[in-house]
């Protein structure tokens, strides 16, 4: 809910979701719920999924799988920086 919050009230042109070792429900609501949000960007409504670019990483994956999904977040943050 904080996550969905803070894109949703965010103006920024990159919208970068990890999550890292999240359990898969919850992934799966993001997914989910993620493409129903909307922000006002320049007066024109658009979703947040067309600026949203989700990291994902279960819990049930390796713990060398999970620390790399930490690196992939950051590299793909600083390249929209």
């Amino acid at each position: 809910v904080i996550s969905q919050s803070l894109s949703k009230y965010s103006n920024s042109d990159a919208i970068i979701y990890v999550g890292c070792g999240e359990r898969g429900n919850e992934m799966s609501e993001v997914l989910r719920d993620f493409p129903e949000l909307t922000m006002e960007v320049n007066g024109i409504t658009t979703s947040i999924m067309k600026r949203t670019a989700l990291v994902a990483n279960t819990s049930n994956m390796p713990v060398a799988a999970r620390e790399a999904s930490i690196y992939t977040g950051i590299t793909l943050s600083e390249y929209f920086r």
